[in-house]
């Protein structure tokens, strides 16, 4: 599970507004999207384009995936870029999941001044500088060790979530809210998941969310296709209508299939499958 922030100010003033941290009117009018997070290289902009799905959290500007430059003209570049394919930059991230030693903020986590009062000043200049290049929203994910290692998560639980969400009260600051997650920590995940979206949903903390299916409950499950697991997803889109969530519906991850390599047939098939949920409902009354 990962937060995601609005940012408040350039074009981010418009995507932050729309969010409050009060318990909005309902009904307000459906503005789903189908979007992505597993790329923005050419070819694979270019597929997304061709498959309707025109909204992506991109990649930070990385060594990996060119040279690391958060300056303002870099950013706008990027995202010129992107949207040239006919795809909108919904959100980018700011900080991956990985070891700690491997962390941009290392030494924010381990709480390691002055060091730390740096890095802060490093991610505070890059959330500005995202922001004058009109990027909307920047998610983060943090953790100290992969693969949890038999640590307890923090996140892990609806109950983590609620306090996590209330500790530092922002209509800028919300939930990457990964319903394949939650669902893994629920006893009943086909009846209580969608109490959960409306939870937060209602107080405008769903920035953008991970729709994924699984088999099971806490402690036993396997991840599905959408169509094939214990959650209703027809039902789930509708309570995301319900609540009034206007961003991305998105596959983070997809089964494993002998053959697919890559998950390049599974995530067609995701893609497919929730560009269809979303037009039904929002023909809906």
């Amino acid at each position: 599970m990962a937060a995601a922030g609005a940012l408040a100010a350039g074009a981010g003033a418009g995507a932050g507004a729309r969010r409050t941290s009060a318990l909005i009117d309902l009904p307000r009018p459906a503005n789903l999207k189908l979007g992505t997070q597993h790329g923005d290289s050419d070819d694979i902009l270019k597929v997304l384009a061709a498959f309707g799905v025109n909204h992506i959290c991109a990649l930070a500007p990385t060594a990996a995936n060119g040279v690391e430059n958060w300056s303002v003209d870099a950013l706008t570049r990027k995202r010129e870029h992107i949207e040239s394919f006919g795809v909108a930059v919904d959100a980018m991230r700011l900080l991956y999941p990985t070891y700690i030693a491997k962390s941009q903020i290392r030494n924010v986590l381990l709480g390691k001044s002055p060091e730390r009062d740096r890095e802060i000043d490093t991610i505070c200049q890059r959330i500005r500088n995202a922001s004058r290049a009109g990027i909307p929203m920047l998610t983060y994910n943090l953790t100290i060790l992969e693969g949890c290692r038999g640590v307890h998560r923090v996140l892990g639980t609806v109950g983590g979530l609620k306090r996590f969400v209330e500790l530092v009260p922002s209509p800028f600051h919300g939930l990457n809210f990964c319903q394949g997650t939650v669902s893994e920590s629920l006893k009943n995940p086909g009846q209580e998941i969608f109490d959960v979206i409306r939870y937060f949903g209602i107080r405008g903390k769903l920035f953008n969310v991970h729709f994924r299916n699984i088999k099971g409950a806490f402690m036993n499950f396997q991840e599905t296709l959408p169509d094939n697991g214990d959650v209703n997803f027809v039902q789930a889109i509708r309570v995301y209508k319900e609540v009034g969530y206007d961003g991305m519906l998105m596959p983070d991850h997809v089964p494993q299939i002998e053959g697919d390599a890559g998950g390049r047939q599974a995530f067609a098939y995701c893609f497919g499958y929730i560009q269809a949920l979303i037009q039904l409902v929002n023909q809906e009354a």
